[in-house]
């Protein structure tokens, strides 16, 4: 009978208890500091212990090495007939591009499919549960599934607002000048991730962090979600309590699972902000 395994990487914002109960295969990639200190994002490595040195915005990350790679798959060949691999976007890293040039020089290339997510954080959590209900109800099979995660792209979400600039302007992502000028004018920019795994900005809200939840919660109502896909919320460690209160308000509207923001996601994004993910019908 064949059975299909799926194995994440830490581009994803899967907790250590969801990993365990759904027998995913994880790849961790790389934390670097300055000095060159590197250590794993694994399942256990509690987010928040590295909060205040990603504050910084001097970590950076780095991709998982092909041997890291080709363990876990083999592990995972181990337990199922066949892999399937969702990695963060291709956008964002050259995890997937890595992960092909690993399985392509595997013999058991035939039983392993690698899935270019096109999301990132809880956008890829979203994105794998989908897939993984329509395996489990034999909707979809090992060769049809990319097929099916395709049909995805678009319609796993995740949009997500920062209430500061600081994280950006510190690592060097937009320059000083912009982060002045946004940090004065008291932009917060809201954004998603569009079908082509790109980061794109769907409003740039100019005001309180009042107004930008309202607005960030008017995104979200104008979406319709599928009711099968529990929505997840991701918050790291906001400036604003204000942002702890709308993600308790919108857990319970939503019906939604919390989270704290992975390591790997927050060297980029910073801790400062919230999240949410969840799949249009």
């Amino acid at each position: 009978m064949e059975s299909v395994g799926i194995v994440v990487d830490s581009g994803s914002n899967f907790t250590p208890e969801e990993v365990k109960e759904y027998d995913f295969g994880w790849i961790p990639l790389h934390i670097v500091y300055p000095d060159g200190k590197t250590i794993l994002d694994t399942p256990d490595l509690d987010p928040q212990s590295i909060y205040d040195d990603i504050a910084t915005g001097k970590l950076t990350t780095s991709q998982p090495s092909p041997d890291t790679m080709e363990s876990v798959l083999r592990q995972m060949l181990e337990r199922y007939s066949n892999v399937v691999y969702f990695t963060l976007s291709s956008a964002f890293s050259g995890t997937y591009r890595t992960a092909k040039m690993v399985v392509n020089q595997m013999k058991e290339k035939d039983r392993i499919k690698v899935i270019d997510t096109r999301q990132m954080a809880t956008g890829i959590d979203v994105f794998v549960m989908a897939v993984k209900r329509c395996m489990d109800s034999g909707r979809c099979t090992f060769e049809s599934v990319e097929e099916y995660a395709s049909s995805l792209w678009g319609k796993a979400q995740i949009v997500f607002l920062l209430e500061t600039l600081e994280h950006l302007e510190r690592s060097g992502r937009i320059s000083k000048v912009k982060s002045v000028i946004g940090s004065l004018l008291r932009i917060m920019p809201i954004f998603y991730v569009d079908e082509e795994g790109y980061i794109n900005t769907i409003d740039k809200v100019r005001g309180s962090i009042k107004k930008g939840l309202r607005a960030l919660e008017k995104i979200i109502d104008s979406h319709r979600m599928r009711s099968d896909i529990q929505p997840r919320i991701l918050i790291g460690r906001p400036k604003s309590s204000q942002i702890l209160a709308f993600s308790e308000y919108l857990k319970e509207k939503l019906e939604a699972k919390v989270l704290y923001i992975r390591p790997t996601t927050a060297v980029h994004t910073g801790i400062w902000g919230i999240a949410v993910s969840f799949v249009d019908e």
